[in-house]
C-alpha cells in the first residue's frame, strides 16, 4: 500500500436512529401520559415548541367533548389558519385540548408541559 491509497471511506455515516424509530419512541413516551394512538399518522402526537396548546386532529380517545364556541383559529408556521372544532379532554393531565380535523398530526405543547411542572430537555441529539 502506498502512501496515497487509504481503507478510510469517505461514505456519510448512517443514522444513528430512523424516523421510524424515532416515532415510536414518541409513541411510547406518551403512552406514558396516556396518549396512546394506533401507529397512522392521525394519531402520532408531535412535541411542539411554538404550540400554545394541546392540539389533536379528532376527536378519537377523548372524553369531555363540547363543541368549541368562539372566534379563535389554530395559526400555523406558513401562516394558513385551521379552524377550531371542539374542545376535550384526553387525560387527567392533558384537558382542554383543541381539536382541529385539518392538523395532520396531533401536537403537545411544550409550553403547557412546563406549566404544569413536566421537564422537557431539548439536546443536540433530541429531545428528552
Amino acid at each position: 500500500m502506498d502512501a496515497t491509497t487509504s481503507d478510510v471511506s469517505l461514505q456519510p455515516p448512517e443514522p444513528i436512529i430512523t424516523q421510524e424509530t424515532m416515532q415510536e419512541m414518541i409513541v411510547s413516551a406518551f403512552s406514558a401520559f396516556g396518549l396512546q394512538g394506533n401507529g397512522s399518522s392521525s394519531t402520532i402526537w408531535i412535541l411542539d415548541s411554538g404550540a400554545s396548546n394541546y392540539m389533536p386532529n379528532s376527536l378519537h380517545g377523548l372524553s369531555n367533548i363540547r363543541k368549541y364556541v368562539g372566534s379563535s383559529h389554530i395559526q400555523t408556521a406558513n401562516g394558513s389558519a385551521l379552524s377550531i372544532e371542539a374542545v376535550g379532554d384526553v387525560s387527567s393531565n392533558f384537558n382542554d385540548v383543541l381539536v382541529s380535523p385539518k392538523l395532520f398530526v396531533n401536537l403537545v405543547s411544550v409550553s403547557q408541559l412546563v406549566d404544569q411542572n413536566y421537564s422537557v430537555h431539548f439536546t443536540n441529539d433530541g429531545c428528552i
